[in-house]
């Protein structure tokens, strides 16, 4: 089966951004860059970004304004470290639960997933957050970074280089050898030893759509979904079934005709050799 970084990037056509807003600067807490009401290590990201000339997002004048934590006119690694003392969450904290863990990373990877299934499914705000590095994309590189923050955390080593406060995954890093020390999960499977290896480890139809758990995604998980839908709708089934969390594809808190959709649109891409 083709399954290649480029080929996700590619189909992969929605564009992300900081989140504007037109209330004025004062209205929000200094280093809440992004004015989603909170300081957390994505604003710090942001800020050491722009310091290093590589941000791809623009930040309106408020947003530099709130940015500027030591109130000397220059937004700079500075001001990014202040905002990094200050957050409550951390960069990758993609679940906002205090901790970087594997659920951040896989989530990300389930997004990723679906993007290449429809590229124009919606996540609602986690549109943002998703796009760890900021590129406009949901990709396997957004969960590799929050893999290698995940790593260096539970290896106790610096979270991110010096002066840094963000990491970046590139397409052509998809070769390099991933350093045990810096990835767990590597380091437990010592067959895995670059980033695409670890691609085409994960990157698996039925660990993320497989509803029935017959280790296949067939038209049976689509209608194992809609008989659910069914029921909820009845009042007769029970809400939480099981398989909940993989009914709920498109990750919206709700088993409806969607989701199934997303099934039997993956189950034809699949048959066709385009995942």
């Amino acid at each position: 089966m083709k399954k290649t970084l480029a080929f996700i990037s590619a189909l992969v056509i929605t564009s992300l951004s900081v989140p504007m807003s037109i209330a004025s600067a004062d209205e929000y807490t200094k280093g809440d860059v992004d004015m989603d009401g909170v300081i957390t290590g994505r604003d710090a990201a942001i800020v050491s970004q722009y310091a290093d000339g590589i941000l791809q997002l623009e930040l309106n004048d408020e947003q530099l304004a709130l940015a500027d934590m030591n109130g000397d006119g220059a937004v700079d690694a500075s001001d990014a470290a202040l905002i990094a003392e200050n957050q409550e969450y951390k960069f990758g904290d993609f679940n906002k639960d205090g901790i970087v863990t594997m659920e951040d990373a896989m989530t990300l990877a389930r997004m990723a997933f679906l993007r290449m299934i429809d590229p124009e499914i919606d996540f609602g705000e986690k549109n943002t957050y998703a796009d760890i590095d900021f590129d406009g994309d949901i990709d396997v590189y957004d969960m590799q970074c929050v893999l290698t923050y995940y790593g260096r955390q539970g290896a106790n080593i610096p979270y991110f280089d010096e002066n840094k406060f963000y990491i970046i995954i590139t397409p052509e890093m998809e070769q390099f050898e991933l350093d045990p020390e810096y990835n767990i999960y590597v380091s437990l499977h010592p067959e895995i030893k670059t980033l695409q290896d670890y691609y085409y480890s994960t990157w698996k139809i039925e660990y993320y759509l497989d509803v029935n758990g017959d280790d296949q995604v067939t038209v049976s998980d689509a209608t194992a979904i809609l008989q659910t839908y069914a029921e909820n709708a009845a009042g007769t089934g029970l809400y939480k079934a099981a398989a909940y969390d993989k009914m709920d594809v498109n990750l919206d808190g709700v088993i409806d005709i969607e989701d199934a959709t997303l099934i039997l649109k993956a189950y034809a891409m699949d048959a066709a050799g385009l995942l």
